[in-house]
């Protein structure tokens, strides 16, 4: 369902995400570190009741500040939900 890793190892590259079940909600909140100071801050909650799974995504843009992402106010367009394969993942976190 998904691929993550520990730790960033360069700007560009995917980072690690939190994720956390509660019940039948699935919450990801990841933020991936680019070049020129820049950052992505990304979340999404899915349902994983009901026949099909629905969600609320957001990612927005932002700037480096003492190693950490101060997001932007602008969202970014989002990627729809897959099927949940390996081509087609439920949810896009690194672009």
């Amino acid at each position: 369902m998904a691929v993550d890793c520990e730790t960033q190892w360069g700007a560009d590259n995917p980072g690690p995400a939190q994720v956390k079940l509660q019940g039948p909600q699935l919450e990801v909140h990841y933020v991936e570190f680019q070049s020129s100071d820049r950052c992505e801050s990304y979340a999404a909650t899915v349902s994983l009741t009901g026949p099909k799974f629905t969600t609320v995504q957001s990612r927005t843009v932002g700037s480096v500040k003492k190693d950490a992402c101060r997001a932007g106010k602008e969202p970014v367009p989002v990627d729809p939900l897959g099927q949940g394969s390996a081509g087609h993942p439920l949810l896009t976190l690194h672009r």
